[in-house]
């Protein structure tokens, strides 16, 4: 059984390997997460993550906040 750091470990190695910069730093949501370390550890996807991540991804929109655009709060 592996243990929970060693498995962020891993997927913290191997987000790093494919490129992605500051993989500590990046957004990532809880159903990919989740995937990612049952992969690792060899187990087998809850139905209902998988269902999570076979959904549709939702449009977000994403705005500046007031502080940064200049404008005042």
């Amino acid at each position: 059984m592996m243990r929970l750091n060693a498995l962020l470990r891993a997927l913290v190695d191997e987000l790093a390997a494919d490129g992605v910069p500051d993989p500590l730093a990046q957004p990532l949501t809880l159903a990919l997460v989740w995937a990612d370390l049952a992969r690792l550890a060899g187990e087998p996807l809850p139905p209902e993550v998988a269902a999570m991540i076979a959904a549709p991804v939702p449009s977000l929109r994403y705005s500046t906040p007031p502080a940064i655009s200049g404008r005042a709060l």
